[in-house]
């Protein structure tokens, strides 16, 4: 029996063994002449076994549908609770939906990014970068070269790193104005983890830049998949293009000259390149963002099929050259 097998499952199976043991002493009770035939015994094991499987698909189809109905339950409370945001359950918005971007910012000069990372962030490694890597063109849809440094340099596991970018988002935002709303063991790989193809693009370009600990990635900061959801934009994007998580995107919000977060004439970032469930839940079907509420950034997930008028997705491209 497989070690990670539901304890419900387990329970039901040896249930089951127990009736179907029980049965058998019944019939057996010391009488050797009254014990079950080969045929008999067999087809016995037979039913038991497959009422058992019956028992397990039932319970797997129960939490199924105990899980939708959460899900949809979150939203309609998160729908409740934040009536002034114009969310949709539609993939895409209408492009004619107006909300101005005076706040919207493309990434600032490359060396500028490096120092303040160093102040903020309090790497020591902030001059580790390939300084050929920043002569390669940009591709058609990046806005400029953002400073990522690879997590493996920050902490020894993805979850530590992205809440060591947490609390440099808290300085960097004031007191009490960075909040997380994924609390306790949310963060846990378990149920919040980076996607395979970020994973193997960031190690792509990790390599082609020489194994540096600062990554000069060419961006861009939502704009381009701005009224899109998550799984939109999986469909429209580049095949070099791929989507950047909470410590990449984290990183990027503290480079900058100052908080962009203040006002709402911006684009929140959604992190398209991690991934997160619920407890309880067996497929990966949130994304995480960043956001402002009531002069707050806050981080937060939505489900992959949702989009906003404020949001958009923070990608990375692969050179060609």
């Amino acid at each position: 029996m497989a070690d990670d097998e539901d304890p419900g499952d387990r329970a039901v199976r040896e249930h089951e063994r127990a009736r179907f043991m029980r049965e058998f002493e019944r019939h057996d009770s010391g009488n050797t002449g009254a014990m079950l035939g080969v045929n008999e015994f067999n087809d016995l094991l037979s039913r038991r076994a497959t009422y058992a499987e019956h028992c397990v698909q039932m319970r797997y189809e129960l939490k199924v549908a105990a899980q939708k109905a959460q899900d949809e339950y979150n939203y309609t409370e998160h729908r409740r609770k934040n009536p002034w945001e114009h969310w949709y359950v539609d993939d895409r918005l209408p492009s004619s939906t107006d909300h101005p971007l005076g706040g919207y910012r493309v990434p600032a000069p490359f060396v500028d990014q490096c120092a303040r990372l160093k102040a903020r962030l309090g790497i020591s490694f902030y001059d580790d970068f390939d300084k050929s890597a920043l002569g390669a063109p940009l591709e058609q849809f990046a806005e400029g070269y953002s400073a990522i440094p690879d997590w493996k340099a920050v902490a020894p596991t993805y979850e530590n790193a992205v809440k060591i970018v947490f609390r440099a988002l808290g300085s960097f935002y004031g007191q009490n104005h960075f909040v997380n709303e994924l609390t306790g063991n949310s963060l846990d790989h378990m149920f919040y983890r980076p996607r395979e193809q970020t994973i193997e693009c960031m190690t792509r370009i990790k390599q082609q830049q020489k194994g540096r600990r600062i990554l000069a990635v060419q961006t861009q900061l939502g704009l381009r998949h701005r009224f899109r959801s998550p799984d939109e934009y999986r469909k429209v994007s580049e095949a070099s293009e791929f989507g950047l998580g909470a410590f990449a995107v984290g990183c990027i919000l503290l480079a900058e000259e100052k908080p962009r977060f203040r006002t709402y004439d911006t684009i929140w970032p959604r992190c398209v390149g991690d991934e997160f469930r619920y407890f309880g839940s067996d497929w990966f079907t949130y994304t995480p963002a960043y956001f402002l509420q009531r002069c707050q950034l806050f981080f937060y997930v939505d489900h992959n099929n949702r989009c906003g008028s404020y949001s958009g997705a923070v990608t990375a491209f692969i050179p060609s050259k």
